[in-house]
């Protein structure tokens, strides 16, 4: 009798382990379901466009009009055309994008935001940046990491062999093909190649209408606290510009037309497809070099 008892003891407790076991699995699995549904903590939002400005959600091969405030997260492309500009928030960093700019937003979470700037000239005011915060632009022969919250200009020819990194304030890390180089505030530099960077170490250039226009929104933020918080679609009218002096030997790719104050239709540009990502690579790694696709011609 006693040992009936034993046995019957014995099977109870293993009975109920197992269906401890069933629950606590169940409620990982609801767990990973339910991260799995959850939105990312921080997305870009854009925040103003002029001109053709057009959206291609991450995965999808058609593009559609952007419209203001709509959420951008990682594999989400952005393109500007000719004549147009556009510009996008995350938290509190604002992205500028120029005429014939395309962008694909990599990786956008709460410590993490890069960028694949494919073509086309990218201009963005950091404000903060924490100890595990990275940011961080990809060209065609080069990542970009920006090292303390600054003002930055990035500028990307359209063969993708030249990209032009600006420190107006702030600290940058160029590497790329084997090589590294910090770009300090107040210098310009030119790296040409690709498996092979060389490099052309300058002072400011003049500013163009790009940089007035986005020290004018920057103006307009300061006014009205820190970025994002605004919606616009017409352009704003401009201010006596700044002058600083053009350091010798320094070159920007030719300008383009001036930007009309018109509202344009919008264009959808081909689709451009980006490369397989590299194994090697980490996300943020400052090794990473990049991609080497670009942005549709018109």
């Amino acid at each position: 009798m006693t040992r009936n008892r034993l046995g019957w003891a014995i099977l109870l407790a293993g009975f109920a382990s197992l269906l401890l076991l069933c629950a606590k699995a169940k409620a990982q699995d609801d767990q990973s379901d339910q991260n799995d549904q959850d939105p990312p903590g921080r997305v870009a939002r854009l925040s103003y466009a002029q001109g053709s400005v057009s959206f291609r959600p991450g995965g999808e091969e058609d593009w559609i009009t952007a419209v203001p405030n709509r959420p951008m997260v990682s594999g989400d492309d952005l393109w500007a055309d000719e004549d147009s500009r556009a510009e996008a928030h995350v938290g509190s960093t604002a992205i500028r994008l120029g005429a014939k700019t395309g962008i694909t937003f990599l990786a956008v979470d709460d410590r993490t935001t890069q960028i694949r700037l494919a073509q086309g000239s990218l201009v963005l005011r950091v404000r903060h940046v924490d100890d595990d915060d990275i940011y961080e632009v990809d060209t065609p022969n080069l990542a970009f990491t920006l090292l303390q919250p600054g003002d930055y200009r990035i500028d990307v020819s359209p063969d993708g062999n030249q990209t032009i990194t600006t420190v107006w304030h702030g600290r940058g890390r160029v590497t790329g093909g084997g090589f590294s180089h910090t770009v300090l505030a107040r210098q310009s530099a030119t790296f040409t190649g690709t498996d092979q960077l060389e490099f052309d170490l300058a002072q400011l250039p003049e500013e163009d209408d790009l940089d007035r226009w986005s020290f004018e929104r920057d103006d307009r933020e300061d006014r009205d606290g820190e970025g994002g918080g605004e919606i616009l679609l017409a352009p704003e009218p401009r201010r006596a510009p700044t002058r600083i002096a053009r350091g010798p030997g320094t070159h920007r790719f030719p300008r383009g037309p001036r930007i009309e104050r018109r509202q344009l239709r919008p264009r959808v540009p081909a689709a451009f497809a980006p490369p397989a990502p590299d194994p090697e690579r980490r996300r943020g790694s400052p090794r990473s070099r990049g991609c080497r696709s670009r942005c549709p011609s018109r």
